[in-house]
């Protein structure tokens, strides 16, 4: 558990549900390579740190079972709206859990933790407030797939 002070961030978006997430016709995939393959991370302002990717789930229409944003970018200082394409979101200061994926490849080893955290949190005891989760890339991520995520849920 870590108090994180708020921040702000710029990306691109979009809206899906986990009940979307697990068929098909999921849209994570293809947004991680929209942000890739269009070089997203290079287009953005005023970075805090580079090296650091954030995947952010924010706008949650209740609970883990709605509709929410999904975001791939990074914090930003000083936010300049040059392009349409991006949003640009404020992440309150905010109570975290933290939890480490396994070594692998990310694409694997970050939704199984996803799974281990929503059965943690119907055990645990602790609520989630809903304000703004993210995953974050650092420079463990460096080899995709040998990566380690640390993923950040805002608690009460």
């Amino acid at each position: 558990m870590v108090l994180k002070d708020g921040f702000t961030f710029m990306g691109i978006n979009t809206r899906t549900t986990n009940a979307i997430e697990a068929t098909p016709e999921g849209v994570i995939p293809s947004m991680w390579e929209k942000y890739y393959t269009g070089e997203i991370a290079a287009q953005i302002p005023n970075q805090v740190n580079p090296q650091h990717t954030i995947a952010l789930y924010s706008n949650y229409e209740s609970d883990v079972s709605s509709e929410y944003d999904f975001s791939i970018g990074t914090q930003v200082e000083e936010p300049n709206q040059s392009s349409n394409d991006f949003v640009i979101k404020t992440i309150p200061a905010s109570n975290y859990a933290v939890f480490t994926t396994n070594q692998g490849k990310f694409t694997e080893i970050v939704p199984m933790a996803w799974i281990d955290i929503w059965k943690w949190f119907e055990t645990s005891g602790v609520e989630r407030t809903y304000t703004g989760d993210f995953e974050l890339y650092d420079e463990r991520c460096v080899d995709p797939d040998q990566a380690v995520v640390d993923i950040y849920i805002a608690i009460k």
